[in-house]
């Protein structure tokens, strides 16, 4: 009887345990959809596909990097589950005659730095939302 307690205990253990690798696996999975190239389809739901902003994800540096007009930008993320934000978010100074393409740096520079939260996420898409859920970009996986 003892030896069937102890038995019974062990499996329940080795159960337990393969259920932990399993979660972190996914984990790593969701990660690994995460990081990399995106294009910036929208930001505050004004469709910008064709002004060619991008952002990209590396995870090992929790970097951040990317297009944001005639500028580009850099800093870094932190990610824990659906929770994202930006942090010492910095840009290059590059002259821009283009008045659009001005004022829409200044759009996505202040919606960057608003975003707080993962919305939506399959391996084509995330959508970013801000503190209200409300959403603030969209962005298309590079292939």
């Amino acid at each position: 009887m003892k030896y069937l307690i102890i038995t019974v205990i062990s499996l329940l253990m080795l159960t337990s345990c393969n259920g932990t690798k399993n979660t972190k696996e996914k984990s790593t999975e969701i990660d690994n959809k995460f990081i990399g190239e995106y294009s910036i389809q929208s930001v505050l739901k004004k469709n910008i596909s064709n002004k060619n902003l991008t952002i990209s994800f590396d995870q090992n540096d929790k970097a951040v990097t990317g297009s944001s007009g005639c500028n580009t930008f850099f800093g870094n993320f932190i990610r824990n589950g659906k929770t994202i934000t930006f942090n010492k978010i910095s840009s290059t100074k590059i002259y821009c005659s283009d008045n659009a393409v001005n004022q829409l740096e200044k759009e996505f520079n202040s919606a960057i730095t608003s975003v707080t939260t993962i919305i939506k996420q399959s391996y084509h898409q995330i959508v970013l939302g801000n503190k209200e859920g409300t959403e603030v970009m969209i962005l298309i996986k590079e292939k």
